[in-house]
Parts: C-alpha cells; structure tokens; sequence
C-alpha cells in the first residue's frame, strides 16, 4: 500500500506541478500582450511627436534671410528651406503607413486622431509642394516675391502646423488614455 499511496501523491504532485507550469505560461503570456501593446502605444506617441516638432519658424526664417545679401540668395535660402520640410514631411509616409496599421488594433478614438493626423500631414505636404513650386518659378523667371504673399504664404504654414500639431497632440491624448486605462 505504501508504493500505491506514492504514486498516488506523485499523480497530485505532478497535476499540481502542470497546473502551475500552465499558470505560469499564461501570466507571462499576458505580461507580454500588455508589453506589446505599450510599445506600440509608445511608437505611436513618437510618431506624432516626431511630426509636431518639425515646424517653420517664421521667425528664425525672417532672421536667417535677412542675413541674406541680395533677393536672389534670400530666395534660394528660402526655396531650399521650404523644399527640405517637404522632403522631411515625405520621408515619414512610410511610417504613417506602418502606425495606421498599428492603431487598427485599438478603438476607433485613436483610429479616428491618427486618420486625421495623416490627412492634415497631407495637405501640409501639399502646401509645401505648391509654395516651393511658386518660390521655385520665381527664381526661374527671375522675378521677386511678393512680399505680401510671402507672409501670407507664411501664415498658411503657420496654419498648418497648429493644424498639424494640434492634431497630433489629440493623437498623444489618445495613446496616453489607452495607456492608463490599460495600468488599471
């Protein structure tokens, strides 16, 4: 009897063991989706930092013409600088690409800030394309800028960005909510 009471107990033993492994797998499981989904969480907040912070600065630009010698160079410094914000906003498609995907998987909140935030990204880029056209055929036809559509061309950018940044902002608002209601 005492070799069937063994055996008996390693039976239990071993259950209680299995069940523990299988309590076990699956918190770490959990600890793991909960990782991921912060990360992602946290991918998307860069993201929409990453394109709030590229802005025009009128101000340093006026600057930094103004310590331009002549029209024509004041032109080209202004060409280049529109152009290079262009070039920035393009080359971060790809990733809007990649966070529209990632923000599939949470609620339409979230979904619904970042659909936005590429839209205003968009037309941002599309205004930069247009003005770096206009400056671009400027300096090709030889002519001077307006100076009046030169700060109206300025206040538009400057209306896009707040566009821009207040549509990433609502993007970080949503993320950072998700985040805390996944800590409770």
């Amino acid at each position: 009897m005492a070799l069937e009471n063994w055996i008996a107990i390693s039976a239990i033993a071993t259950f209680i063991l299995a069940v523990a492994a299988f309590w076990a797998i699956w918190q770490n499981r959990g600890i793991q989706k909960r990782n991921r989904r912060e990360r992602l969480l946290n991918e998307i907040i860069e993201w929409a930092v990453s394109i709030s912070k590229w802005r025009i600065d009128n101000k340093s630009m006026f600057r930094e013409m103004a310590g331009k010698r002549g029209a024509k160079q004041k032109q080209m410094f202004l060409l280049a600088y529109i152009a290079e914000a262009e070039q920035s906003f393009r080359g971060m498609q790809g990733k809007n690409l990649y966070i529209n995907n990632v923000v599939q998987t949470f609620d339409q909140n979230l979904q619904k800030a970042a659909a936005k935030l590429v839209s205003d990204m968009n037309e941002y880029i599309n205004f930069l394309e247009s003005w770096c056209a206009s400056v671009g055929d400027s300096i090709k036809a030889k002519l001077l800028i307006d100076k009046q559509k030169q700060k109206d061309s300025f206040k538009k950018a400057d209306k896009h960005m707040e566009s821009l940044e207040k549509s990433a902002n609502k993007v970080i608002e949503e993320a950072a909510r998700i985040k805390t209601t996944d800590i409770r």
